[in-house]
């Protein structure tokens, strides 16, 4: 029987990549190739020379297997299955770059306190845009923390408050990304009198676009609250080692341009 090869390129200190890919690789007797750092086309040749056949990844990576032209000139017919955590994943991409590869694209769900995962999707058994069901010993609910009901929300501390209304920034940033001149895009709440707070969108244009025809964009497919009150142009959204956008530092810069 023939051993998966597993691609280390997240950083070994972070616990999805301590815990998910060196140990419970070693554990099953795995090989695992590591890189000192990511790049692309290193990742993709590592992919073919080596034969990985499973790639523990984050979202910022399941972007550009879906966009990036290059990734057509790789054999990657090894590969059975890319998994992506750390932060939300959009089963768009997730599905562009299923089909780019030739495997499935699945997501699992965890935090560094619960050491590290509490769904995982199993080889085979990925369904879009969902998390996988929990690993065994598991119990979860997800519950608003003022009525303690059980409710379907991003994190809290991320949530922007619109006159009363809860917005999440992974649908607006999973809206953005459908665009086909936008490369990468964050979203937050930035403070706004009466308001409360107003969505912000960051965004990484990969041609020529308006703050308008973006705000069009998203007007015409979400309700009115959940509309983009600003739009700015960045060269790159600023995103953690594992890949998680570091939204303090976008508010940061937001807060810095109104001064």
């Amino acid at each position: 029987m023939r051993l998966d090869v597993i691609i280390a390129v997240l950083p070994l200190f972070h616990l999805y990549g301590m815990q998910v890919v060196l140990n419970c690789g070693l554990r099953v007797g795995a090989t695992i190739v590591t890189m000192p750092r990511f790049d692309l086309q290193n990742f993709l040749r590592f992919h073919e020379e080596y034969g990985v056949t499973r790639s523990f990844v984050a979202p910022p990576i399941v972007l550009q297997l879906a966009k990036e032209p290059s990734v057509t000139g790789f054999d990657l017919s090894r590969l059975q299955q890319v998994f992506s955590v750390a932060a939300a994943s959009f089963s768009k991409n997730a599905m562009m770059a299923s089909e780019r590869l030739g495997c499935e694209v699945v997501q699992g769900y965890g935090m560094t306190e619960l050491s590290p995962a509490t769904n995982l999707s199993p080889p085979g058994g990925g369904k879009e845009g969902a998390v996988g069901p929990l690993v065994p010993n598991t119990e979860m609910l997800i519950v608003d923390t003022f009525t303690g009901k059980p409710v379907n929300v991003d994190r809290v501390r991320e949530l922007i408050k619109v006159k009363g209304f809860q917005v999440a920034p992974v649908e607006l940033e999973a809206l953005l990304l459908t665009h086909p001149l936008i490369g990468d895009a964050a979203v937050i709440g930035v403070p706004s009198g009466e308001n409360g707070e107003v969505p912000v969108a960051f965004v990484v244009s990969t041609g020529p676009l308006s703050e308008d025809e973006v705000k069009v964009f998203i007007a015409e497919q979400v309700a009115t609250y959940k509309q983009l009150a600003d739009v700015r142009f960045v060269a790159s959204i600023p995103k953690s080692p594992a890949g998680k956008i570091l939204r303090r530092e976008l508010r940061a810069n937001a807060c810095l341009s109104r001064n």
